[in-house]
């Protein structure tokens, strides 16, 4: 007669999130309903109101005072588009900003980092940084970077836990020159690196490299929507940050592909044409190209700049 409260990944997600949410003083709660969150006597129309009263959020953060600061939609198995719709529009209305995650990108890691921490992070410290704005202790023009909150311990400006890309890199550094790859010191140099975005979300990564006449592309996928950004809003959230994740992920598929490619005989798992025809794809799918570093990928370059 009894039925769990969650399943094994929703226990996941959780527990990613109440991780992080510790660190600042912030508690989680599963299973909110709406009406409980938002003022349903404030909605535009009596059906979300409605709606607000049969419907819950997966996850909600609150703050010491137990105001909502941000929720949580974790979109397994199940999730229909219209009510999701409905709740997006709630968020909007009231203000409360609304993360939705996947399950692939709810179990993304880097540098011992997994996104839904990243995640989480990255709203904590972003609101930090406008608070230090609206202080004048931060430069009103300054761009918010999260890579840019040291770690306790820090021994020189670089030392964050926030910074991606530098470990990414650095272990496809170290990779070749174990394995005897030819490039020099600074091989990574040599790769081809591109972001693209949707407007609704989910960011897509490839990066690219030559090894002698063969090319190796390495992707990744996160898929993340933020109908509503709350108190996010007015701060220079750059959809940067969460795009340097994914990009290190195809950072990291790349050396599994390397890797599959030198133990496999020459094979090459993804074909570069596949590729190119994916960022062709995307391009008439709406995605915006937000970060592109050619090397000496010429094909590649070409097709980051829509040509």
């Amino acid at each position: 007669m009894l039925k769990k409260l969650s399943n094994k990944s929703e226990k996941e997600v959780y527990e990613q999130i109440v991780s992080v949410a510790d660190n600042y003083g912030a508690s989680v709660y599963r299973k909110v309903r709406v009406a409980d969150v938002v003022d349903i006597d404030q909605l535009a129309s009596g059906p979300m109101g409605n709606y607000a009263l049969q419907a819950h959020f997966d996850f909600v953060v609150v703050d010491q005072e137990e105001k909502p600061l941000f929720a949580v939609e974790y979109d397994g198995p199940g999730h229909d588009d219209k009510n999701d719709g409905r709740k997006d529009a709630i968020c909007r209305q009231a203000g409360l900003a609304l993360f939705r995650v996947d399950l692939q990108s709810s179990r993304a890691e880097t540098a011992r980092m997994s996104f839904l921490r990243y995640l989480v992070n990255l709203w904590f410290l972003a609101t930090k940084f406008a608070e230090m704005q609206t202080a004048g202790v931060v430069p009103a023009d300054e761009p918010f970077m999260i890579s840019g909150f040291l770690k306790p311990d820090a021994k020189n400006i670089f030392d964050s836990e926030f910074d991606l890309l530098g470990p990414a890199r650095g272990k496809l550094n170290r990779y070749c020159r174990k394995n005897g790859v030819p490039g020099g010191p600074l091989w990574h140099l040599q790769a081809a690196e591109a972001l693209f975005a949707h407007d609704a979300g989910d960011f897509v990564a490839f990066s690219s490299m030559k090894l002698g006449h063969v090319k190796l592309c390495g992707r990744a996928l996160i898929g993340l929507k933020m109908p509503c950004r709350g108190q996010l809003t007015e701060v220079p959230f750059s959809r940067h940050e969460i795009g340097q994740f994914c990009t290190a992920l195809a950072i990291e598929d790349l050396i599994e592909e390397l890797t599959l490619f030198q133990n496999g005989a020459g094979h090459v798992v993804r074909k570069p044409e596949d590729v190119l025809r994916e960022v062709d794809d995307l391009r008439r799918a709406g995605y915006v190209t937000l970060l592109a570093s050619y090397g000496a990928d010429d094909d590649f370059a070409q097709a980051i700049r829509g040509k």
